[in-house]
């Protein structure tokens, strides 16, 4: 069995010419929901990339937002940002991109064809958002004090 066939089952056989029209044309609830997963990990990625340069010493300043009292570089350098292993960086682009093959697996209908999906897309996508609420709301305001 090819790769190709193993994807295409893991996905409930959709048929490539649906599966494209329902991803690219579809105003189904579903599908929108599923486009905004793949907005949203997108712009992930993108904002992850510099922080990924800036962690692997690519880039050596980053900017700070707007909002006061935040420290980029100070939150991006921590030792909590380091304490996986690897640089959380290229682990967040790792999620969002898992997001996104997710997303854009299976059509409308995989909840029925295709349950383990969204069941899955579930499990990748509460750890980091997890860990996003742990960094927002504990690590940098409370412990980097950025």
């Amino acid at each position: 069995m090819s790769i190709n066939q193993v994807l295409r089952t893991a996905a409930g056989n959709p048929d490539p010419e649906r599966l494209r029209h329902e991803l690219q044309e579809s105003g189904e609830p579903e599908i929108i929901l599923r486009r905004a997963v793949n907005g949203v990990s997108v712009a992930g990625i993108a904002a992850m990339t510099a922080v990924t340069l800036f962690q692997s010493g690519i880039v050596t300043h980053l900017p700070d937002p707007p909002e006061q009292d935040f420290d980029s570089e100070k939150v991006n350098s921590s030792e909590e940002a380091y304490s996986y292993g690897s640089p959380d960086g290229p682990l967040g682009i790792a999620n969002h991109a898992v997001n996104i093959v997710l997303a854009t697996s299976g059509s409308a209908n995989r909840a029925w064809e295709a349950p383990w999906l969204p069941v899955m897309a579930t499990f990748a996508a509460t750890p980091a958002a997890l860990t996003s609420m742990q960094y927002l709301f504990y690590a940098m305001p409370v412990k980097e004090k950025a």
